[in-house]
């Protein structure tokens, strides 16, 4: 577990911005910390809030935002999920190639 990157914390505002329903973050992002994912180095991970000791926030569910970029070549979609309170929990990252990204945006 570590602290969000600027870039982590960019991905997450950006996809706040666009969300077409209201999102609820609890603490400032710069005092959040991120776990990656097991996704095979696409680069998703879930964000963990300060004094949480667990990781599972029961069942996620999309906020229908999403960002699409390329990544020298590769289509990427980046997604955010939220729990039942609209807090959020993952931004998952998904190649249609399935391989290891090169860049983080």
């Amino acid at each position: 577990m570590k602290l969000l990157t600027i870039d982590e914390i960019f991905i997450i505002k950006s996809l706040i911005e666009i969300s077409p329903i209201k999102i609820n973050i609890p603490v400032a992002l710069d005092k959040c910390y991120s776990i990656p994912m097991n996704d095979g180095g696409m680069g998703s991970f879930q964000i963990i809030y300060p004094e949480e000791i667990c990781s599972d926030f029961g069942e996620l569910t999309t906020t229908g935002t999403q960002i699409d970029y390329s990544d020298h070549g590769k289509y990427v979609n980046i997604a955010l999920f939220i729990d039942r309170n609209f807090i959020p929990r993952e931004i998952e990252r998904w190649s249609h190639m399935f391989e290891q990204l090169k860049a983080y945006l």
